[in-house]
């Protein structure tokens, strides 16, 4: 049983991993249609951990490292970006202030330990060279995480962050090229980003 599937990823052998939101779960589906929980065990909550003793707060967004190793996931009531290691179930946070709530959240780039702040992320997508994209819809930005730990806002060419119009969805093209879905704009971006 589902409640309120949102994001979805798929792995090379035909896995569909399921951000189970409103179940508070990440859930597998096996190429043969067995399902089972990845991570999460229902509690709207904020914990590191592995498979069921993890909690989640309303996943959303979902998005397969290139060698299928990991799965990020914008746990949409948390100002985090959350990781699962896929072969164990481990649950952990990449970048983000999930333990505190509101009081954590804000558009802040840097790395863990500078620290870095993120809004209430909504879409991701990870690119040829595990860049990792982000959509924060009430900050009305994108964002980049590079695999060493990196946020930075997506900013036009005289400096300025982009703004939209509600962003959550995001999708990278082989060639880089980056779609954002500005969801009260009624509008799909294409961005060119420089070298």
């Amino acid at each position: 049983m589902f409640s309120n599937p949102v994001g979805i990823a798929l792995d090379g052998a035909g896995n569909l991993f399921v951000a189970d939101t409103e179940n508070k779960r990440v859930r597998k589906v096996a190429a043969d249609g067995t399902t089972s929980t990845l991570a999460g065990d229902g509690t709207q909550a904020y914990l590191d951990g592995v498979g069921t003793a993890a909690q989640l707060a309303r996943p959303q967004g979902l998005a397969l490292s290139r060698d299928g190793k990991t799965l990020y996931d914008t746990d949409t009531d948390s100002p985090c970006l959350r990781k699962i290691d896929v072969a164990s179930a481990t649950v952990s946070t990449l970048l983000g202030d999930c333990a505190n709530g509101n009081a954590g959240a804000g558009v802040v780039d840097g790395t863990a330990a500078t620290p870095a702040k993120l809004g209430y992320s909504y879409g991701v997508a990870v690119d040829a060279h595990d860049n990792v994209f982000l959509t924060h819809a009430w900050d009305g930005v994108a964002r980049v995480v590079t695999p060493a730990g990196e946020i930075s806002t997506l900013q036009d060419g005289s400096g300025v962050p982009i703004a939209f119009n509600f962003p959550i969805g995001v999708a990278v093209a082989a060639d880089g090229t980056v779609y954002v879905g500005a969801n009260h704009g009624n509008q799909i971006l294409k961005l060119t980003l420089a070298p």
